[in-house]
């Protein structure tokens, strides 16, 4: 952006001594804390003589700062004394007259003009609020002008018989809140005042409670609040502070009758025509006026880097009292910064909140500049593409701490939209960004930044101030609440001496760190466009494949976000040799086969000591070697081998660098911590190229693999692909891979696993190669658009690619192929069991039928013998029944004769 006059003349530069002086120069107020400070305000000075509303106005008046009264003095000669308000405690009650004319209105933003918010076509209502403002309280060049009565009767009607409200549109309008310009006839003369409605209690007895003992030289004061008769018990139950709550009976009623018909006069409507409403109101705090809105500047004004450090200095000293009192602004936006006469303050603190206090309210703030943690809580997990069981997908349940990094976030959003001219996302008037915006605002990355920046400003003509400026933002806008601590140990304080603020160029030791960040940037688009380059001579089922290879295979996934390195590799026993002429032996081969089965089957059992040795637990890495030891048991040194992602095979080198392959000393800590990174790569192998993966990783190649041996350890190699189990070694794959999609910097600083192995990986490569130029034994760094994501191979020429993709599917299939033909084997056995137990059973059933038959014929013969028995029995019984007959016949005739003889 070009240098221009600045907004405000010459810059007001505020140097710490004088904010200190600043902060010291105050009175204490009644109720607060002793050791504590604050300036004795309208509000407070009446809420300590009386808290009857007469003495209230009448110390409101008495109070009113010296800039105040003179306005009321510009006020007094500008009207020719005419005005005569009548006393506050005549007003109490509320505006009624023509309220009935309005109760069946419908939407209020109807009926005013729609505003053009920058970036958002039709977002906001009353953009520009405070040129507005100004032309509603100023004329002229005086600093306080009569105000625009055109169209107002003479008498004009009071708000809660207190408030002339300004004729025209809202200063600001959205669906929770509205800004009015009006005047307060309380005093004499009356005094300009802004008028902010709300709906919501809580905001407002949060507006309330983050002010107390808050300097108000930097802190937009409240001077009282007006509250619905039927929603005042709402603030006074939850709040007992100075600021005087009124009570006012049919308030909403009063507001949206006071406010239409302002804007009907302002525009010239009929005042007996239809109309619409708007949301009730039912709470109106009383605030100092302001001249304009910081973003008013963003909309209309130039800005030159004066400006900026005037604004930005004020907003700092502001957070620093803030963040003295324990609490977070946690709405830092433009329309939350107002100017009032040469100082910046601070206003808007509806959702401040309290550090180190869990919440849940964070869904309430302005989305455009809240931190990436929070957007990370807010968006929704289904457009985000996460898994429900991501740690940043649990949606009811999250809660989030504050602390002083989220301003120091959204503090850098700030400055980037002065410094560059725009906003980082497209807001609305509800402060509300689109989907994809908070899907990429949760995924932050200081890449996004330097882009913007190597843009706006070239690196080769930047001037110091631009150096500062940008090195500031970047630091503000780190991804991280840990990166942002860092960068500002003292919080705001450190911010406050920053040397952009402090007018001083930046240091060697920062211009050499933040070149580091830039050279990463611009290499990382070398690599893109030469990536681009062999993209285009693909085919597209080539793209496919090798696409499908990185999304499956999860190349690059753990690569850190601030350097590039590899993390696909492998640990073996022996030093592999370099062009050896002679080919495998099957002895060989199966030697090293035999140690990838040894990992393949102890990695779940080495997932506590793993776990142990990350956190730096001595006896884990102890157990570890003790549970291995049968694998490396004589020797003093393994060796580390980079994989070439392409290809599936380890790097070798060409012999000129003797730091590799990287030794690793046994019984140290330093194999346990990769083994993570080592167990995903073997998993990616055994996905594509099964066996033969495995074992081209581990030094041998697939031809001298006997099939029978393939098939034996094929079992082991399946192991490593499922990666679904929350019981996997080292945590369920797939909700790594969620959690990376959401956010991979806070991923990479969190304690999971995998994230602790790439970090300690990333740790041990920058201190001990000591290959030149950092290119890992040759390997190229082969980058998708954003960056994230990267191969790295040998290759150099499009054939060569084509060639391993070409390879790498081949053996995907025959990977398949494998596993189906295993598959059908084991069908086959099993139907062949199957048919030899039916066989046996036929061959029984068959056996016993022919004992049955040769039964059947024996027992027939037996009949036969017995039937005939049978018959020679019955003839015998036969002959003997005859015989008796014949005895009977023979006896009965013989008794016969003796009884004739006997007569």
């Amino acid at each position: 952006m070009a240098p221009a006059r600045s907004v405000v003349g010459d810059e007001f530069d505020i140097d710490m001594a004088s904010d200190v002086a600043d902060l010291l120069d105050v009175t204490p107020v009644k109720g607060s804390n002793p050791n504590k400070a604050a300036i004795a305000t309208p509000a407070t000075i009446s809420n300590s003589v009386s808290s009857t509303p007469e003495t209230a106005g009448a110390a409101a008046g008495a109070a009113a700062s010296p800039r105040t009264a003179e306005a009321n003095r510009a006020i007094a000669n500008a009207t020719g004394g005419t005005c005569n308000p009548t006393p506050y405690h005549q007003h109490i009650s509320p505006l009624t007259t023509a309220a009935d004319d309005f109760d069946d209105a419908s939407t209020f933003a109807s009926t005013i003009a729609t505003g053009q918010r920058r970036g958002v076509a039709g977002a906001g209502v009353g953009a520009g609020a405070g040129d507005q403002l100004m032309s509603q309280f100023h004329s002229g060049s005086s600093p306080i002008a009569s105000p625009d009565v055109s169209g107002i009767a003479e008498e004009p009607t009071l708000l809660f018989g207190t408030y002339e409200v300004c004729p025209g549109d809202p200063l600001h309008y959205s669906d929770s809140e509205l800004y009015l310009a009006a005047y307060d006839h309380s005093v004499n003369p009356p005094r300009p005042v802004i008028l902010k409605l709300m709906s919501d209690p809580d905001r407002v007895v949060t507006e309330l409670e983050s002010r107390r003992g808050l300097d108000e030289k930097f802190i937009l004061p409240i001077y009282g609040v007006h509250a619905d008769a039927a929603y005042v018990r709402r603030v006074q139950s939850k709040y007992r502070g100075p600021i005087q709550v009124y009570e006012e009976r049919g308030m909403a009623k009063a507001v949206r009758a006071s406010v239409v018909a302002q804007i009907k006069i302002a525009s010239g409507q009929d005042a007996g025509g239809d109309i619409t409403t708007f949301p009730d109101f039912p709470y109106a705090l009383c605030c100092e006026p302001f001249d304009k809105t910081l973003e008013d500047v963003f909309t209309h004004d130039f800005v030159d880097f004066n400006l900026v450090r005037k604004v930005t200095k004020d907003i700092v000293v502001g957070l620093i009292l803030l963040h003295t009192e324990q609490r977070i602004h946690g709405d830092l936006n433009p329309r939350a910064v107002v100017r009032v006469g040469s100082k910046w303050k601070l206003s808007n603190l509806q959702v401040s909140k309290p550090t180190g206090q869990p919440t849940t309210d964070f869904r309430v703030c302005n989305e455009g500049y809240m931190s990436p943690e929070v957007a990370a809580l807010v968006m929704d997990p289904t457009e985000a593409g996460a898994a429900s069981s991501s740690p940043l997908a649990v949606a009811q349940n999250d809660t989030y701490t504050p602390d002083s990094s989220y301003d120091l976030f959204s503090l850098g959003c700030i400055l980037y939209s002065l410094v560059f001219g725009s906003e980082m996302w497209n807001i609305n008037k509800n402060g509300d960004i689109s989907s994809a915006d908070l899907v990429q605002l949760a995924r932050w990355s200081p890449i996004s930044f330097l882009d913007k920046a190597s843009i706006t400003f070239p690196i080769e003509g930047r001037t110091d101030n631009q150096k500062a400026a940008i090195d500031l933002i970047s630091k503000l806008l780190a991804p991280t609440p840990d990166d942002r601590k860092a960068a500002f140990e003292f919080g705001m304080v450190s911010v406050r001496q920053h040397e952009f603020l402090q007018k001083k160029s930046l240091d060697r030791t920062t211009l050499e760190a933040f070149k580091a960040k830039q050279d990463i940037m611009f290499q990382s688009e070398k690599e893109h466009d030469h990536y681009k380059q062999i993209l285009r001579d693909l085919t597209l089922e080539e793209r496919w494949e090798l696409q499908r290879a990185k999304d499956v295979l999860l190349f690059g996934v753990l690569e850190p976000t601030n350097v590039h390195l590899p993390t696909s590799i492998v640990i073996l026993k022996d030093r592999l040799p370099i062009g050896r002429d002679e080919p495998m032996t099957k002895r060989d081969a199966k030697r090293r086969l035999k140690e990838a089965m040894k990992w393949a089957s102890n990695f779940d059992v080495l997932n506590d000591s793993v776990r142990g040795a990350l956190q730096g637990d001595v006896p884990s890495i102890g157990h570890f070697w003790s549970l291995i030891s049968d694998l490396f048991s004589e020797q003093d040194y393994m060796y580390l081998y980079f994989v070439d992602e392409l290809t599936g095979q380890p790097v070798l080198g060409d012999g000129s660098n003797p730091d590799y392959p990287m030794e690793i000393t046994t019984r140290s800590d330093t194999l346990p911590k990769f083994l993570p990174l080592m167990h995903l790569t073997m998993r990616a192998m055994a996905l594509y190229h099964g066996v033969a993966g495995i074992a081209r990783l581990f030094g041998c190649s697939s031809a001298v693999v006997p099939d029978a041996t393939r098939t034996t350890v094929q079992g082991k190699v399946n192991l490593l692909k499922d990666s679904e189990s929350s019981l996997y070694p080292f945590g369920s794959i797939k909700d790594d891979v969620a959690s990376i999609s959401e956010s991979k910097e806070q991923f990479m600083r969190s304690g999971a696993v995998r994230a602790l192995s790439a970090n300690a990986l990333a740790d041990f490569l920058l201190k001990t190669c000591a290959d030149e130029g950092e290119t890992f034994a040759g390997l190229r760094r082969f980058p998708d658009k954003d960056g994230k994501r990267a191969v790295y191979s040998l290759l150099r020429d499009v054939e060569g690619v084509k060639n391993a993709i070409k390879m790498r599917a081949h053996e995907r299939l025959s990977e398949e192929s494998n596993l189906l033909n295993d598959a059908n084997s084991k069908t086959i056995r099993t139907l062949d069991q199957v048919v030899e137990e039916q066989t046996t059973k036929i061959t029984e059933q068959d056996r016993e039928i022919h004992r049955r038959d040769d039964a059947a014929v024996f027992m027939e013969a037996n009949l036969a013998e017995l039937q005939e028995s049978l018959g020679q029995a019955q003839a015998e019984i036969e002959k003997l029944r005859q015989e008796i007959a014949i005895y009977q016949m023979n006896k009965q005739t013989a008794v016969c004769g003796d009884t004739c003889i006997v007569q």
